[in-house]
């Protein structure tokens, strides 16, 4: 189930919801914002669907077979089940993005939560130089560690792993899009 949370799964796919900019009925923003809202999720985890509400692995069911260097980071931590990606061409986080770091904040908030270490761990797809690569998985794990900085949340690890690890092939755009990403875990 992580997989598909986190997006990493090959058939995973968004549900989108278009409202007008200024619609005429009420309803429909209502609606909208009730099935992101954490009640609106609640009934969808009911009804046997993925919600967007995060969850946390322990390490060692998601770290089979990766590179000793972030098994050794991970170890005892857990994997939240959201990763952060940006706009194609830049470290602007994409909508969806935007709304998991309000999600991380209230699950952060939570009174079990509080006081937990947060790691944030940066890729790349593997097209170009490994070392530019490098750098800016880094810099994606930078850009959402200031992001929640600002929400009063300090992040313990900031590291990039570049094209380590990548969760899709780097044949198409899309795939490309899936291994930039940012991993949140807990310890």
């Amino acid at each position: 189930m992580l997989t598909v949370r986190t997006e990493d799964y090959a058939l995973s796919r968004r549900l989108f919801l278009y409202t007008s900019s200024s619609p005429k009925a009420v309803w429909a923003i209502e609606f909208a914002d009730f099935a992101e809202s954490a009640e609106g999720q609640a009934v969808v985890e009911k009804i046997g669907f993925v919600s967007m509400t995060p969850n946390a692995e322990p390490s060692d069911s998601v770290c089979n077979g990766c590179p000793p260097d972030y098994a050794a980071v991970t170890k005892g931590a857990h994997r939240l089940s959201l990763n952060f990606r940006f706009e194609s061409g830049n470290m602007l986080l994409e909508t969806r993005a935007q709304k998991d770091v309000e999600r991380l904040i209230a699950m952060l908030s939570d009174p079990g939560k509080r006081g937990r270490e947060v790691l944030l761990f940066g890729f790349a797809d593997s097209t170009g130089d490994p070392m530019v690569n490098l750098e800016l998985s880094r810099q994606r794990a930078e850009a959402v560690a200031k992001t929640i900085r600002l929400r009063g949340v300090t992040p313990t690890v900031v590291k990039g792993f570049g094209d380590k690890m990548p969760v899709a092939p780097n044949d198409t755009e899309a795939n490309r899009d899936r291994n930039r990403r940012v991993e949140i875990w807990l310890r």
